[in-house]
């Protein structure tokens, strides 16, 4: 059955593409990575944004629904970022990990990622996290979005899936907005501490975004 309301406006971040400021651009690989949206910027992140990270990575509330428990020390913060920013390097690159900044604040408030999961079946998978105080003002909607028309724009991938905690009903609305579809659930497929753990499973494929096609060229 077809939808009777239509998803989020994603044709409105069409712009992004026009937007994304890097030195190198080749299949695969955005380097260094960065887009301005409306009310977010997306960019690299490293070790030096360590103690930004610290305010949502203390923040046990933020974790709740996460796969991976918060890191014990600002060390191991630090370690991780590196980890990141090392990956970002890669050739061809599979991990976009990177830095959602409010674009009034100029504030660094949470993460998003996309992962090229499959090259030969263009699929990737989208995840995201929010700082707790920057949430309830579309931050990260918009940050997914743009990630989204990224991943189908630029890297050209088919079908991109996110996975959330049954509980997580926050995470189920943000992905209904964007406009994916909830495919299923993913029973006991993840042990979080010691625990197995069920899945949500939410898709969207490039046509779909884009019952919104790109604007032609003027005088094409």
């Amino acid at each position: 059955m077809r939808r009777s309301w239509r998803p989020f406006p994603v044709r409105d971040y069409w712009h992004i593409v026009a937007n994304v400021d890097s030195a190198e651009v080749h299949p695969l690989t955005v380097y260094p990575f960065a887009i301005r949206g409306r009310r977010v910027n997306l960019r690299e992140v490293d070790g030096r944004d360590t103690a930004a990270a610290m305010r949502w990575a203390r923040d046990p509330e933020f974790f709740r629904f996460l796969l991976v428990p918060p890191p014990a020390t600002e060390h191991e913060e630090r370690g991780f970022l590196e980890r990141i920013a090392a990956e970002a390097r890669q050739r061809p690159r599979f991990q976009y990990h990177v830095g959602i900044e409010d674009g009034g604040s100029g504030e660094l408030v949470g993460m998003v990622r996309l992962g090229v999961v499959s090259v030969d079946d263009r699929e990737g998978d989208l995840g995201y996290g929010l700082r707790r105080d920057a949430r309830g003002r579309g931050l990260a909607t918009e940050a997914v979005s743009m990630m989204l028309v990224f991943g189908f724009a630029e890297l050209g991938l088919h079908r991109i899936f996110a996975t959330h905690h049954p509980d997580n009903s926050a995470s189920e609305r943000l992905l209904a907005r964007v406009g994916m579809t909830r495919e299923g659930v993913l029973r006991e497929h993840r042990i979080v501490a010691g625990a197995w753990r069920d899945s949500v499973l939410s898709a969207i494929l490039d046509h779909e975004l884009l019952d919104v096609r790109r604007p032609p060229v003027v005088g094409a």
